[in-house]
């Protein structure tokens, strides 16, 4: 089973700093198309909690991580 800290095969943490990466200079693709990559709205925050696993997502999981978002961490 992966860790908390890790998305699942990476997505997650792939989608996320798509929506909010901030804008990084002297990027290419394959040297093609050098320039700035810059998230969606890099101004933004995110919190991200895992829930879900290989085996599938349980609704306790979810459940506590609205617990964890609302509660403890105050989002």
């Amino acid at each position: 089973m992966d860790s908390l800290r890790n998305a699942y095969l990476g997505h997650g943490t792939h989608a996320a700093s798509t929506v909010a990466g901030f804008t990084v200079e002297g990027v290419s693709l394959y040297s093609m198309g050098q320039g700035a990559a810059q998230g969606g709205v890099p101004s933004s925050r995110l919190a991200i909690y895992k829930v879900c696993y290989v085996d599938g997502c349980r609704d306790l999981d979810l459940m506590a991580a609205f617990d964890d978002a609302n509660i403890q961490d105050g989002v």
